[in-house]
């Protein structure tokens, strides 16, 4: 360690040589080990030999030759016959003599097909392809069992019990050799004269050949060896097999091997990504012995060297990477000039599975980590652009931006991947509610101002100030809005129009608020209240302004931050707890038209999001597990369960028109986004950005994402791609939107709020000014009628 650890940095030091006395001790407990009749002390001989040689895969050998006996072959051999003890002076030799001792007991020919065939393989053969092979074998079958093929399925459980210390299974069942002489040993002593032979019947075995031929003498089982057995399921075997044996066959002619399927027909590289990783894919690559790579090799490797992290979580990222890799060697000045790439052109344009592409013109800077810096907004730390993003419900492909440090909102076009509107100079903007498709309310520290956003104006402010750390609202009308008071004691109805206070809901003495909540078309407002125990839920009706209910579950408690509404205000889920249990929070849902406990879930685990859709009747919550569950409004029950994630899902968002849900970490140990089916159940596509995503939101159907990332200056825009999903198709369909924003002459205008905040400031300077004054009236008023009181009861007494 102290060589290790020294000032010239750390050295390879060679360990030294196992003594005789090691040696020993490993040839006595490894033929302790290995006997199946109990320790014994090993022979004269076999301790001198180690004494000799004393490698310990050289003792292992030995003992393994000690602990047989003529039990291991009662049928082949006479019973108190025992294996004769061969010591060689060097390790090879011995090496020969596991093999030679294996044949001798189960036949030389029928050891030498399965060996050969196990150590041609790249991975080693499970229990089922290696009986497969042998089935088909006339060495390995027999007319005089029920079962022509009964002689392999007894032959190879034999060698393997055989061959146990020095064979190793892997997790799938497969079994290769355990230490790599042993392997070159078998390798030559049984592929030296038939290994193009063996390897031909790898390859008609993983390609179905024999499924295909169907001859009637093949007794064994038939297996179509397709690369997909289903949706989630593929061959992997068969795709990490076939290249390596190909290479093999082709090996004095790269050039064949090079142009193989497995390298040029983009199914199937997206298949072997789906089923292995990007590893396995370029230990492929790295058999093309060319100088320099052909282009289509070239183009891969670059692929898969520089996206892995994105290909080896997700596969269906595939054909965008490629796509973004091509597009790029085009702008450095490639030229294409293979077929193959030709065809590859055209097929990543509309690519067999959906795929979502970023859309913005200079997305590919922030790609290329050369030119990532430059493109940021500072240099050396990670800039957060934008906080926030918001859709318009009225307005299908516009979405506006908040950026609190740098003081600004934006509208954006998703379509057309440009800035519409840009407001600088709005006073620190935490939170955006959209009125229409222009208006809309701005939380502004701890004011509310409402702003057009077409015409880049401010409109108007809000009397009263809102709570610091609670400062919550939610529209009621086009007119007016309910916000909680600064108190937290009661909720207030404002109109938009005028700033003024219209009504007061107020909770009662003493209760504080601690949520807000209201139904899309504004009609139900659900406050949370912290001060009683047990933590009830106030329900207001809007319309009427009447408390509707108290909705409260004895001994637990309601997460508010963690609850949503039906548009139409018919239900409320809100995640609960447990006062006195330890137990996972579970999620309950009220019927707000009657006021009663619809349903209770327990998923086993903590909730981390809620969202609730009315047009698909159901309730999707993401679980700290990475799960996401889809539970049905009208049955209760579980409808879907949703996986691939690998953190927990902490930010949800449904399509407007339904049918499409969004996920994706707001905690960022998940980069990535996931677009899924909520009619199937099935994963759409993946995007995995370059950046940490800030805020994001689907539109029109979810064939348009926008994402926030941090050090990026633009919203980006992904698209979908691919064969047509029917409710992205209709989600699309019902979200059309070919209109303009406003007026098309401010389209791309930046706006300036900061006259208009000045023009508040001074009139809130003359507002105090004129309170200063008339305070000054009524001090000196008071100064003098207490000096009269005072002269009065001076003459008086």
């Amino acid at each position: 360690m102290a060589v290790l650890s020294s000032e010239d940095g750390p050295k390879v030091v060679r360990a030294p040589p196992v003594g005789p006395d090691e040696a020993k001790a490993v040839l006595t407990a490894c033929a302790a080990t290995y006997s199946k009749t109990g320790a014994a002390s090993p022979p004269e001989a076999a301790v001198k030999a180690v004494q000799k040689c004393t490698l310990p895969l050289y003792a292992k050998i030995l003992a393994w030759q000690i602990s047989l006996s003529a039990e291991t072959f009662t049928e082949l051999t006479e019973p108190e016959t025992t294996p004769e003890l061969v010591i060689c002076e060097d390790l090879e030799g011995q090496l020969i003599q596991i093999l030679i001792t294996t044949e001798a007991a189960l036949g030389a020919e029928r050891v030498k097909t399965c060996l050969a065939l196990l150590t041609a393989s790249r991975r080693g053969l499970d229990d089922t392809e290696i009986l497969d092979i042998l089935a088909h074998d006339d060495l390995f079958r027999s007319e005089e069992t029920y079962l022509p093929w009964a002689p392999a399925s007894l032959v190879w459980p034999q060698l393997a019990a055989l061959l146990s210390p020095w064979l190793r299974w892997d997790a799938r069942g497969a079994a290769r050799w355990r230490d790599a002489a042993l392997a070159g040993a078998a390798a030559d002593r049984y592929l030296a004269d038939c290994d193009t032979a063996v390897r031909r019947t790898l390859i008609d075995y993983y390609e179905g050949k024999w499924y295909s031929e169907n001859d009637p003498k093949m007794a064994g089982r038939l297996v179509s060896q397709e690369n997909k057995f289903s949706e989630e399921y593929y061959n992997t075997r068969k795709l990490d097999e076939l290249p390596f044996q190909h290479y093999h066959i082709y090996k004095d002619d790269p050039t064949t091997f090079a142009n193989q399927p497995y390298f040029t027909q983009l199914d199937w590289v997206h298949d072997k990504l789906a089923a292995t990783d990007c590893c396995h894919f370029l230990e492929d690559i790295a058999l093309v012995h060319l100088d320099p790579l052909p282009e289509h090799i070239e183009i891969l490797k670059d692929v898969f060297e520089t996206h892995s992290y994105a290909l080896d979580y997700d596969h269906r990222q595939f054909y965008g990477l490629l796509r973004m890799t091509m597009e790029k060697r085009q702008r450095n000045g490639h030229q294409i000039k293979s077929k193959i790439v030709q065809d590859w052109m055209k097929e990543i344009q509309e690519p067999p599975v959906p795929t979502l592409y970023p859309e913005n013109v200079d997305f590919w800077k922030i790609m290329e980590c050369k030119e990532k810096r430059d493109f940021s907004m500072h240099d050396g730390f990670d800039t957060k652009t934008y906080d926030l993003i918001v859709r318009f419900d009225s307005r299908g492909k516009f979405v506006a931006t908040v950026s609190t440090e740098r003081e600004e909102i934006c509208v954006w076009d998703v379509v057309k991947c440009q800035l519409v509107r840009k407001m600088v100079g709005v006073t620190h903007p935490i939170n955006l509610v959209p009125i229409d498709e222009y208006k809309c309310v701005v939380l502004c520290r701890r004011e509310l101002r409402v702003y057009n956003l077409d015409q880049g104006t401010f409109l108007v402010a809000l009397k009263g100030v809102m709570n610091q750390k609670m400062p919550y609202y939610g529209l009621h009308d086009p007119t007016h809005l309910v916000a909680l008071s600064r108190n937290r004691m009661y909720v207030n109805l404002m109109n938009i129009e005028t700033g003024d206070c219209v009504t007061t809901f107020k909770a009662g003495e003493d209760r504080f608020l601690n949520s807000l909540l209201v139904s899309g078309d504004g009609r139900v407002l659900v406050c949370g209240d912290e001060t009683q125990k047990p933590f009830p839920l106030l329900v207001w009706s809007l319309t009427s302004r009447k408390l509707l209910y108290d909705l409260r579950i004895p001994h637990h408690d309601f997460i508010t931050s963690k609850a949503a509404i039906t548009y139409e205000g018919s239900y409320v889920c809100v995640v609960s707890r447990e006062l006195d249990e330890p137990s996972p929070n579970f999620i309950v849902v009220y019927d707000l038209q009657s006021g009663t406990l619809f349903k209770k879930w327990k998923p086993g685990c903590d909730t981390v999001a809620l969202a609730i859709s009315s047009i698909d009747g159901c309730v999707v919550s993401g679980l700290a597990d990475t799960r996401i569950l889809v539970w049905d409004l009208v049955t209760g029950n579980c409808r879907l369960t949703l996986r691939g994630h690998v953190a927990a899902p902490s930010m949800l968002r449904l399509a407007k028109s339904g049918g499409v849900l969004m996920s994706t970490d707001d905690t960022c140990k998940d980069l990535s986004v996931r677009l899924w089916d909520l009619h199937t159940g099935k994963l759409i596509a993946v995007y995995t950005p370059p950046e940490r995503i800030t805020s994001c939101e689907v539109l029109l159907g979810g064939s348009v994402l926008a994402l926030a990332l941090e050090n990026y200056k633009e919203v980006l825009c992904v698209k979908l791609y691919g064969p047509t999903v029917e409710s992205v198709q209709n989600g699309k369909e019902a979200e059309f939107d070919d209109r303009e924003y406003g007026d098309q002459n401010l389209e791309g205008r930046t706006f300036d709020c900061r006259d208009s905040r000045i023009v508040e400031t001074h009139s809130a300077l003359r507002l105090v000014g004129s309170f200063s004054s008339a305070n000054h009236s009524a001090e000196r008023a008071l100064v003098s009628f207490s000096f009269n009181v005072k002269q009065t009861r001076a003459k008086g007494t």
